[in-house]
């Protein structure tokens, strides 16, 4: 067993570059509540059961309902996809993940990225979403198959529709306008940048008393942060308020979400908190070295 040092395994002796690091005591490695892993066995029941009658509607030539439910089987499946991603939390190193870059302030700094697939997943399911809300809206509206005026339902429906689409609509445009993007974190000598999907932040290394692992339903790192002057927060999009946006002034990340083992931002955070010697070097090559292979653990 490896000796324990400041609360944690210590696995820096003997440690090649390609071994984990430990996962953080106040934090254990999440298991999924049996909901959501029944939840996910019915999206993928679903997802199987629309592409087999997909199949069988295309073999008896009843081509428009092949097509209905093979969309139906895509968007089943990519949100099958999606939660079985954010069901587990990656534990694999992913060095293409950590550069260098940049602040939004354009200050140096070593990226560590979300997850690409993650952010492309959803996007993927948000516009297939504006497009089934617009055909209703369409259809209700043309009269082909919610006639607007038959019944009230028919006027409800059509009404329901148009707002969520417009609503999605306001969500497609953020992501193209790029005030919805794929989160990062940058550390950088100076502090800690955090691009959420829907806001930025900003926290000096000085006013960061503690970092901890914690568990609110999903896990978090969090840089816990004292409110002071230097904090810079920019709001880019109102089309939801984040769990992490409530957190602030503390940095808040979600692990299941980076696109790298959560413990390589965890430790990252500890070590450069701990040794203000070092930060000058995440603005160059070095810090990125050091962050890929995982030489985060002489606290």
């Amino acid at each position: 067993m490896l000796p324990r040092r400041g609360g944690m395994v210590d696995s820096s002796e003997g440690r090649n570059v390609d071994a984990l690091l430990p996962w953080p005591d106040e934090c254990f490695a999440p298991r999924p509540k049996l909901w959501m892993r029944l939840t996910a066995g019915y999206l993928g029941f679903l997802t199987l059961l629309a592409s087999g009658l997909g199949f069988w509607a295309l073999l008896s030539g009843q081509y428009r309902s092949a097509i209905f439910l093979f969309g139906s089987g895509v968007y089943s499946g990519l949100v099958t996809s999606l939660s079985l991603r954010l069901l587990r939390t990656r534990r694999q190193m992913s060095p293409t993940a950590i550069t260098l870059g940049k602040t939004e302030s354009t200050e140096d700094g070593v990226v560590i990225a979300y997850s690409g697939w993650l952010y492309s997943c959803l996007a993927m399911l948000i516009l297939l979403t504006l497009v089934v809300l617009t055909d209703l809206v369409l259809s209700g509206l043309a009269g082909w198959q919610l006639p607007l005026f038959r019944s009230p339902p028919g006027v409800v429906s059509t009404v329901i529709s148009s707002a969520f689409g417009l609503y999605f609509l306001w969500i497609v445009i953020d992501m193209v306008s790029g005030r919805l993007a794929r989160g990062r974190v940058v550390l950088s000598p100076d502090g800690i940048y955090h691009r959420s999907l829907t806001f930025e932040h900003f926290a000096p290394w000085h006013a960061v008393y503690t970092i901890s692992a914690e568990d609110a339903g999903v896990p978090l790192i969090v840089a816990k942060v004292s409110p002071c002057n230097h904090t810079r927060i920019h709001r880019t999009s109102w089309v939801g308020t984040q769990q992490e946006f409530k957190l602030l002034p503390s940095a808040a990340v979600r692990a299941p979400s980076l696109e790298v083992d959560p413990a390589v931002l965890y430790h990252a955070l500890r070590y450069y908190h701990a040794h203000p010697e070092a930060r000058p070097e995440l603005a160059t090559e070095a810090g990125v070295r050091r962050i890929q292979t995982g030489d985060l653990l002489e606290l």
